[in-house]
């Protein structure tokens, strides 16, 4: 079994088997999957003082070429290139061009996580940087940042990231981690899980152990022979099953939710200060975080589904070789497609309305935040 993936099965039917009293169904919109965004493209986020003269930014990186592409704006820009997402940080211009265009930059370090302002004479008027930070050991590792809210603002870059197992991560890849100036790393894997594949952190990261499964699982400690895993994945209606059943018991039931109830909150607790947070694929615990985050930011469900769904490309190898492995087992390839639907976090947002009564309510009594908490969040974590 792929050592990345392996405790996603055993995950999937300890949910897709005790869902008792959830009701799971999806509207025919919601069982098409979305499409995939590029796993090293990037959304822009405006920095704060002045209306934005440019409607649209993002950068790509292939190849060991960054390419800035910006459209909308009014006036000439310029493009500096920075290891720091604050704009009062200076740096080094690495183009220009007229109020949409694009330019392409090499010759960067590799190993340092870039971020581009693009400025105008008169200040900053977006701030970039690619979803992904590349790290090899940690695939699904990435910034929140550049969503943009209902009311016009934007998340900001270099301080929300969710991810995946950190216990591999080459000295390299640590060093780059050690540069997002972390303040904490927020765990959601077993405490089994954390107990054999320890994270790498740079030192001073607070890590918060917070499982959102019931550690004493079978299913949960990955404690089950190869016959009973493929039994297991035909009695939970194989991986479309699972996962619908999964988000229904994250989104739905009390262990997750008091899971989720404590990683609100330390979110709330560091106030702005850069965040981690994590399980060990980064697709599904880690997804429903991400998602029900980015909608109390104030993006749009279709953005926060984005998102979710922006895992079947950072996860892709992952994915691969796992659909092999069930389809090894005698399972055909759609009974064995692992790859994430919108669907399936719209299941746990249904779960969560059902119990709860609103995506509100759930916010308000399951993860106990209140309006004041909402707002130091988008204080924290939103340009102005």
């Amino acid at each position: 079994m792929p050592k990345r993936k392996r405790n996603l099965v055993f995950a999937l039917s300890l949910c897709a088997l005790s869902t008792a009293g959830l009701t799971i169904g999806t509207s025919a919109a919601d069982a098409d999957q979305r499409s995939v965004a590029a796993g090293q493209t990037a959304h822009a986020s405006h920095v704060p003082g002045r209306p934005a003269a440019v409607l649209d930014a993002s950068v790509t990186f292939e190849s060991g070429v960054y390419t800035v592409s910006w459209r909308g704006g009014r006036s000439q820009i310029t493009v500096v290139a920075s290891n720091d997402p604050d704009s009062t940080v200076a740096g080094k211009t690495v183009g220009s061009g007229s109020a949409s265009g694009s330019i392409r930059v090499r010759g960067l370090d590799p190993n340092q996580r870039w971020y581009f302002h693009l400025r105008r004479t008169r200040g900053d008027i977006v701030v970039v940087s690619t979803q992904g930070l590349g790290l090899v050991n940690a695939p699904n590792l990435r910034d929140l940042g550049g969503y943009r809210t209902g009311d016009g603002k934007r998340v900001k870059p270099g301080l929300l990231f969710r991810g995946d197992s950190m216990s591999d991560l080459s000295d390299s890849e640590l060093a780059m981690v050690a540069r997002l100036d972390l303040s904490k790393v927020i765990d959601l894997r077993t405490p089994d899980e954390v107990a054999h594949h320890p994270d790498r952190l740079p030192p001073g990261v607070q890590h918060v152990s917070d499982s959102v499964f019931d550690p004493e699982d079978p299913y949960a400690t990955g404690v089950v022979s190869a016959l009973d895993e493929a039994k297991t994945f035909e009695l939970m209606g194989y991986a479309s099953g699972g996962y619908l059943g999964m988000n229904a018991e994250l989104g739905g039931a009390p262990r997750p939710t008091y899971a989720y109830r404590k990683l609100f909150a330390e979110i709330v607790q560091a106030q702005g200060k850069p965040v981690l947070f994590h399980c060990s694929v980064g697709d599904d615990r880690t997804g429903w975080a991400a998602y029900v985050l980015l909608r109390l930011l104030g993006a749009a469900d279709s953005d926060a589904v984005d998102d979710y769904l922006d895992s079947n490309t950072f996860n892709h190898d992952v994915l691969v070789d796992y659909t092999k492995r069930y389809k090894s087992l005698g399972f055909t390839q759609d009974q064995a497609d692992l790859s994430l639907k919108a669907s399936y976090i719209h299941a746990a947002l249904k779960a969560a309305v059902q119990v709860y009564g609103s995506f509100d309510d759930y916010v308000r009594v399951g993860l106990g935040l209140t309006a004041e908490d909402v707002k130091t969040l988008r204080a924290g974590y939103l340009t102005a």
